[in-house]
Parts: structure tokens; sequence; C-alpha cells
């Protein structure tokens, strides 16, 4: 029997997205699906070309397992119940007819023990009657499976699903070299030295060591991981023996990376991509804030925005640093109940990821957690390599980031709602353009202040992001009507809200009237100003303009390794400030 999306959140966002006729068309990541389950190794091709992602759903009361099939290369999706003996996604090896991949024998029938196993199989995804090899350990997971052509091997990551006793979930690796049939299994040490503090933050967040590694291998043989931590850069280890053993872990600031998991993929063209949350956490907050007065409550504020980098030398230099995905309900009051049924994992973010190459270059990702912001998108790769951006907010603000938190329960105190989930309140609004007449009138985005204390903090800000560059100018478009904005450039994500991190910033410029005047009351075009900051981070130096016009300037406070990629703007405002600043668009340009 054919089965149907449960949610209507994912039905909502699929009528909503202009589906392209071919895959040829899209360039932009489009949403195309909607996975049933968060990503893990679970998207797959099948011997006769279809790609599946496999998930369970709830039916008649029931959870049940069941696999999205698209058969038209990635751009629409059917939902079909799973053969309970159906061992999942597994994956063609390319020197033998045998599949292999990995499952936990209770996702396949819940009255059977819990643990690890390898899957071999002849006949591919769909196959009832595959061998399962049990790996002798419980309490684990597998978060990635590559094949290794070169030594004939299979290798194999996981992550520990019990935490440990300093508050992280472990990383284990295991290889086979008979094609599933045995297993050489071994967890991984610690990183040592991960920061238990968030910059700007007075107390430690959420820890982790290292867990849900990424692999990948290199063009010289060597395998590349990459391990999830408490950040806040991403942590990596290589090993040049096919897996066997690992040399000591290093970070890379480049890479903005706090408990969120990374993603490789191989392209056919050689080029390597890499996908993460090139994110920051809010700073840790009064835990007398919360309804249990919990510590860690800020440890999952860094989720709502999925990141993409390409490199065409292996690793060495990095291209792009773009949002594959921002959270489309992350403005929602009811965020930690949003999507929530017995099925679905209730933490709420866009990251867990998962990716295929398609035909034309294309490639197909699969990321979020809960239904609410779990999705199966489609981008071209050539997207990363734009040098300029444009917002003039036509289409709202889907690309902008303004989101503000309620007081909500957190951290560790799941039940219904996850981890990920404090209720939060746009921090920014289209209001009426009075330079318009009213039979034209149209909208511009205004970012002011309005105090209420259910917040964590209302200090109300807008974030955006544009091709990472180490020499270029962001500009805005203004009309600052009440107390002002501070401007802000950086090289990752941060929260709109954040009050702490700004000025930890490489340049960040307060902003007011002074420098962009305005008569009031309101009553001309000339009042709009454009306001920019140039950068060069070779020279290591910043311009404040406004009309052309040179305000200030001075040397970057840090060099940022991959240049500039955000825009983050705040309200100076320290009490209401209901008219705040108008904003018709947003522009930035790399420069040579």
């Amino acid at each position: 029997m054919k089965a149907v999306l449960t949610s209507v959140l994912a039905a909502a966002a699929l009528s909503a997205a202009a589906l392209p006729l071919s895959l040829d068309e899209i360039r932009e990541p489009v949403i195309v699906g909607v996975p049933p389950i968060y990503a893990g190794h679970d998207l797959c091709t099948t011997a006769d070309g279809a790609i599946r992602h496999y998930g369970q759903e709830m039916h008649r009361g029931k959870v049940t397992r069941v696999y999205v099939e698209s058969r038209d290369g990635g751009l629409t999706w059917k939902t079909f119940p799973a053969d309970p003996k159906d061992v999942g996604a597994v994956f063609k090896s390319p020197w033998s007819d045998v599949w292999v991949g990995f499952t936990n024998r209770d996702s396949i029938d819940p009255n059977r023990n819990r643990g690890v196993f390898a899957a071999r199989s002849r006949l591919g995804p769909g196959d009832t009657a595959a061998e399962l090899v049990s790996l002798g350990r419980s309490d684990y997971a597998c978060t990635r499976l590559i094949a290794i052509p070169s030594r004939r091997r299979w290798l194999a990551s996981f992550v520990e699903l019990t935490c440990r006793r300093d508050g992280g979930y472990g990383a284990a690796t295991a290889y086979s070299d008979d094609d599933g049939r045995t297993w050489r299994f071994q967890d991984l040490p610690g990183v040592r030295d991960v920061r238990r503090r968030n910059p700007g933050s007075a107390r430690d967040h959420w820890y982790c060591s290292g867990c849900e590694p990424a692999l990948i291998e290199l063009k010289d043989g060597s395998i590349l991981m990459c391990l999830r931590t408490s950040g806040p850069h991403a942590a990596f280890l290589r090993s040049t023996d096919g897996g066997e053993t690992w040399g000591a872990p290093w970070t890379d600031s480049r890479f903005w990376q706090a408990n969120t998991r990374p993603e490789f993929l191989r392209l056919r063209d050689g080029r390597l991509l890499f996908v993460w949350n090139n994110t920051q956490l809010l700073p840790e907050l009064d835990p007398t804030l919360t309804p249990q007065g919990e510590r860690g409550v800020a440890g999952f504020t860094n989720r709502d925005a999925l990141h993409a980098a390409i490199s065409e030398d292996d690793g060495k230099t990095w291209i792009g640093f773009r949002e594959l995905a921002l959270s489309e309900y992350r403005n929602s009051v009811d965020w930690r109940e949003l999507g929530n049924d017995d099925a679905q994992e209730k933490d709420k973010s866009v990251h867990q990821t998962q990716m295929l190459e398609l035909a034309g270059g294309k490639v197909l990702i699969a990321y979020g957690q809960n239904v609410s912001t779990r999705r199966l998108a489609i981008f071209d790769p050539a997207w990363l390599y734009e040098t300029k951006r444009m917002d003039s907010f036509r289409q709202g603000l889907a690309h902008v980031s303004h989101h503000l938190y309620l007081r909500s329960a957190s951290g560790g105190w799941r039940g219904w709602a996850g981890h990920c989930a404090w209720n939060r309140i746009p921090g920014a609004a289209m209001v009426l353009n009075p330079d318009i007449s009213l039979s034209n009138r149209g909208d511009v985005l205004q970012l002011g202040r309005l105090r209420d204390p259910r917040l964590y903090s209302d200090r109300a800000g807008l974030v955006w992001n544009f091709p990472a560059a180490k020499k270029g100018a962001a500009s805005v478009n203004c009309r600052i009507v009440g107390e002002g904005f501070r401007f802000t450039l950086s090289d990752h994500w941060m929260n709109p809200c954040d009050e702490t991190n700004p000025a930890l910033q490489p340049v960040s410029e307060k902003i007011t009237s002074t420098e962009a005047p305005c008569r009031r009351p309101i009553a001309a075009l000339k009042d709009w100003h454009n306001v920019a900051i140039e950068w060069d981070c070779a020279a290591g130096t910043w311009r404040l303009l406004s009309d052309g016009h040179e305000l200030r300037s001075g040397q970057l406070a840090w060099v940022p390794a991959a240049g500039f990629s955000y825009l983050h703007l705040q309200t100076l405002a320290e009490g209401n400030d209901p008219d705040g600043t108008h904003f018709r668009n947003f522009t930035m340009e790399a420069r040579k």
C-alpha cells in the first residue's frame, strides 16, 4: 500500500516550492522533497538507478518503516512502506557484485536485541534476504561508509549512542578487507583541548570531544576525517594506512563548527565538497533564565544555517562558504512542538547531512532533523563560485536570519521537544515605505527594538550571508529614523540577538544618523544612504563609507583565513525604538 507523508509541514514545504522542469534549470539550492528520517547513511541508489532514503513515519498510530524514492533524478519523490526484512541502504562495491551497508537490528525488528550490524546483499536496497554480520558492539550507529578501491577496503565511522562521563559522545571506525564479512573495530580517542566555552561566554556549554565522523579519501590515498566537537572550529584527523591508525587531530579556523555533524562528497571531476554548519553558539546565559535552571542552555543555538564550500586542490583552499539552507520555521513561536509525533526526531535543526552526485554534476543533499526542518534539496556546485550577491527583500526575509529567543525549557530537558528547541519570535519586519505613493506602496525592511521580558535578549539583529571573499565590499541602503545600528562583518553565522560577539569580530562599527543623516519627519528619498564597509584581508585593512565618502578606516582586529562571508546588523537602541532603521537592499561584491 502506498504510504503518504504524515506531516502537514512537509506537504506545505513542497507545495510552496516551484519545482524545476529539469536538473539543468537548477543552480542555487531547490527543495525537492522531505526524507523520512534525519540523514545518516540512509540515502542510497538502487540497482536499477532509483534514489531512495529510508526512514519511518506514523501510520494508524504506529511507527512504520518507509522509504521515499525518486525515479526522475531526484526531482520528485513518492513514499512507500518498507518490508520489515529490508535492511535499508546498502552501497555497491566498486570491485565485486556485493552491496554493503550498516543497520541497527532494532530498526528492522524492535523485538530483537539492539546492536550494530553490517549488511551484505547481492540485490541492493530492498533485499529482504541480506546477510547480517554482527560487529559485536552495542549502542553504536554508523555515520558514514566509504569504499577505498585502491585497497579493496570498506571503511565505516560510528557514533556512540550513550553519553560518556565527560558529557560527550564517542566515535569509532571499522574496516573490512573481505567485502563486509569481517570487520576490525576500534574506538577513537577524544579530541583534546576542545573548547568548553564559547567566545563571550562566562560559563561552560555542552561538551563534545568528538563524535559523528565524516570520512573521505584524498587523492594521495590518505583518509581525511572531520569530527563533530564542541568547537568552536572543525576538528580533523588523517590516516595514511586506510583507517587502521589515525594521526593527531588539528582544528581549522576557516570552519566554525560546534556540536553539529560535518560531511564530505567527492565529485566525479575530482573536486571536494564540504558541508557543515559554519556557525557560532550564543554565549552561555544565566541558567536562572530557564525553567529548570540548567547549565549549558545555549549549547544548540547554532543550528539554523547550513553551509557548503568546494575545493579544487583537495582541501588546501576552499571556495564558497555559502548558506545551503536556513531553517524555514526559524521564527516560529511553537518551534518546540512543531512537527512532533512519536516517529519524529524532536531536535530541530539543519545539520545531519548526506549527499549524492546526480546527472550533470548536480548534488542532492538530505539535511535536517525534525520534519519541520528536514529536507531533500538539489544544487549546482557552480553556485558556490559566485562572487556577488544582492537582496532587495522582494521575496521577503527568506534569506535573512532575524529571530529572537523566548525563554524555553532547553538543554538536556528533552521530553516532547528536543534540545535544539527554543521557541522564537521575529526580530525584524517588512513595513510600509512612506516614500512610495499610497497607490503603489511598497515595503522596506525595518530593524528596531521592542523591549520584551519574555525573551533572553530583545536586541534585534539581521544576519545575511554572501560568497566568501578576501577582498570586497558589503553595502546596505538604509535610512536611520531611530537610534541606529552596529555594522559587523564576520566569517561565520552568529545569532541575530548575540550582544557579545559582534565586538569580537574583525570589524564592527556603530552607524547613527551622524553617518547617515535623516531629517525628521521623513521627507524625501534623499534621506536614504548607501553605507558600506570595504575590506582587504591581504593588507589587513577596512574602510567605512557613506555614499562613497570615507568616514573612517582601520586595521582588521584579526584576519579571517577564508575572508568575510557574513553581514551582521544589530540595533543600538537600549530602550524601545519602534522606528529603528529602514533597509531597501543588501549588496556584496568581491574584488581582485
